[in-house]
């Protein structure tokens, strides 16, 4: 069972995960009231478009395919957490 005791802004999270997989760890999060608005980004070695779409249909707010350049992954939380200023 997942127990969340400090509410995070946001999660990010690779899909293989000791215990459970990063599907269910999404729908746990999901089922419960206090956890349920948390952003979540999934973070994966595998490229493949229906677990994609599955998690994003699950409520992951966004889906990172390993190897990342972290730049990206910073501006990609930035912009989730609403504090993205595009260079103009």
């Amino acid at each position: 069972s997942l127990t969340v005791k400090n509410i995070p802004d946001l999660i990010v999270s690779d899909l293989n995960l000791p215990g459970i997989n990063g599907k269910e760890f999404i729908s746990q999060l999901r089922n419960k009231s206090i956890s349920k608005k948390i952003p979540v980004i999934i973070l994966t070695g595998e490229a493949n478009v229906e677990l994609k779409l599955d998690c994003l249909s699950l409520g992951a707010v966004d889906y990172l395919s390993k190897p990342f350049h972290p730049k990206e992954l910073q501006l990609r939380l930035k912009r989730i957490l609403g504090q993205f200023e595009p260079i103009l």
